[in-house]
């Protein structure tokens, strides 16, 4: 088969697999490899992360040998090239341990609330923008020209890559337009409050998140959701799904705040998503089973939810309509055997994909040197590979 074919069978595969209509050819397997992807390997973060030819050689290296069916990033899902020299430092790079940490920062006040939601544009330009970036107010005319290039490299490099894949390996795009924001509570969280501020916010000023969260609806996601009625309905091509989301504020919500703050747009999403007959691919990192009802009434075949944490069996049950993705522990992938990694799998792909349903991939994001051995990944690769073929 050539890459040409095998793009549009693993497309295929990826629709069956969410539409629950009929069962793949095979059950789709997701790469949900970010920084191991050196480790394996045997690069250090910093090389990797800051120079571009040799990511390319490290992912063009990944899919020769794993051969998975569709990446969730390619090496710049932190663009620390681009920000190093002006940004206040978030990432953390330790290459003797081989980690990566992201630093929670607060760039916002809680008593700025009234600022942001008079003039959101002016407010994260003049207090926002100057905060996360206190070097650009004295850089030089060079200094600009540097960044610039910076982010024409980044974009250079994502496109190329993405080429490859497509035409070398007959790998799909992992989504279409758009990625999906349902609650202004997310960014919040991870661009102006931080987790703990956003936290004491939802309770001690609540009246302005909520009017935040309106904002959000009405300024960004219902003309998003009106661009996306506006286009064709059904699937489209080369994409393994047609829009995305991801989610991390459901963690630190309660089932109250979850019913005000989030659902009422997520609940707009997914109406649209069933309207315009298209599949979408949901993000949830730590666990999300105390929000599962909500996904009950949404109509069968058009959305797939990652699971980070909890068993997937039961959330099945919960969620009969709703296609699951992950499965395979970072822990087993780790301490495990091959054997027992390939029971599993086999375990995981008869009793969740045999009607579609089911989308195999590593339950967290896969990032350290003991999150994962070799041999166990290759093996749970050949496996996947070959069975049902």
């Amino acid at each position: 088969m050539d890459a040409q074919e095998l793009l549009q069978q693993r497309v295929r595969n990826f629709h069956d697999a969410v539409q629950m209509k009929k069962a793949p050819k095979r059950v789709p397997h997701i790469s949900s490899f970010m920084t191991w992807k050196f480790v394996d390997a045997g690069v250090k973060f910093s090389d990797g992360m800051y120079d571009y030819d040799l990511c390319e050689k490290v992912h063009i290296e990944w899919e020769e040998r794993y051969k998975f069916d569709v990446l969730r990033e390619f090496g710049t899902r932190n663009p620390i090239k681009i920000l190093q020299g002006f940004a206040a430092p978030r990432y953390v790079i330790n290459d003797e341990n081989s980690t990566i940490n992201a630093l929670d920062f607060t760039l916002m006040e809680g008593d700025e609330y009234d600022e942001l939601l008079t003039n959101k544009r002016k407010f994260v330009w003049e207090k926002i923008a100057a905060r996360r970036y206190p070097e650009l107010k004295h850089a030089t005319d060079d200094q600009i020209r540097n960044i610039i290039k910076g982010f024409q490299e980044y974009n250079a490099y994502n496109a190329k890559i993405t080429q490859i894949y497509r035409e070398r390996f007959g790998v799909p795009y992992f989504y279409g337009c758009p990625s999906f924001s349902p609650c202004a509570v997310e960014s919040l969280m991870n661009s102006y409050r931080g987790i703990k501020g956003t936290s004491i916010d939802m309770r001690r000023h609540k009246d302005k998140v909520q009017e935040l969260c309106d904002q959000h609806v009405n300024n960004v996601l219902t003309p998003a959701i009106k661009k996306f009625r506006e286009g064709p309905k059904g699937e489209l091509a080369d994409f393994a799904f047609d829009s995305s989301g991801a989610s991390l504020v459901h963690t630190i919500l309660s089932p109250k705040q979850w019913e005000d703050f989030y659902w009422p747009g997520m609940k707009m999403i997914t109406d649209a998503i069933v309207e315009m007959d298209k599949t979408s691919y949901w993000f949830y990192q730590g666990a999300m089973d105390q929000f599962s009802d909500y996904f009950r009434d949404i109509e069968k075949g058009h959305i797939c939810i990652h699971i980070e944490l909890g068993d997937l069996f039961e959330i099945r049950k919960k969620m009969p309509n709703i296609a699951l993705a992950g499965g395979i522990p970072m822990t087993r992938l780790y301490e495990g055997t091959p054997e027992e990694l390939v029971d599993l799998t086999k375990k995981l792909v008869d009793g969740l994909g045999q009607n579609g349903g089911f989308i195999l991939s590593q339950d967290k994001m896969c990032s350290y040197p003991k999150d994962c051995k070799r041999e166990n990944l290759l093996a749970v690769c050949e496996f996947i590979q070959n069975y049902g073929e």
